[in-house]
């Protein structure tokens, strides 16, 4: 997790949001490409623009990656979805959610949206270092 913690410190600055490629094969591999939040403030939230998420999965598909997720922090707030995560977020994505307090990580959990609309928690195995 130090690299998503290292690049907390920044999300929590910058108010980006971040998309998550997998590469599809048998090695399990992970790349994080920033991607620039849309209109972002603690009061506003993040969203990505359409023609942004469209581009990225372009460039994803580009380069036979995936997007499975995304992730944003909740400054002074915990690692759970908040009614505004749920109503801009995808079934079959993951949203990692990091709590930060201050200028250190100190929570996190991935969700996923079922069907109903509905966050579940998802396990994380963090492999490798």
């Amino acid at each position: 997790m130090g690299a998503i913690e290292a690049i907390a410190a920044i999300v929590y600055e910058l108010w980006p949001a971040n998309n998550d490629w997998e590469q599809l094969t048998d090695e399990p591999f992970r790349t994080l490409d920033p991607i620039p939040a849309g209109e972002t403030s603690p009061e506003r939230r993040y969203a990505i623009a359409p023609a942004t998420m469209l581009a990225a999965m372009r460039a994803g598909r580009a380069r036979n990656l995936d997007i499975i997720g995304v992730y944003h922090s909740h400054p002074q707030h915990p690692a759970v979805p908040s009614e505004f995560d749920r109503a801009c977020a995808w079934p079959d994505y993951s949203y990692l959610i990091l709590s930060v307090k201050g200028d250190q990580t100190v929570d996190w959990q991935s969700w996923r949206l079922n069907l109903d609309r509905r966050f579940q928690p998802e396990s994380i195995v963090l492999c490798g270092s």
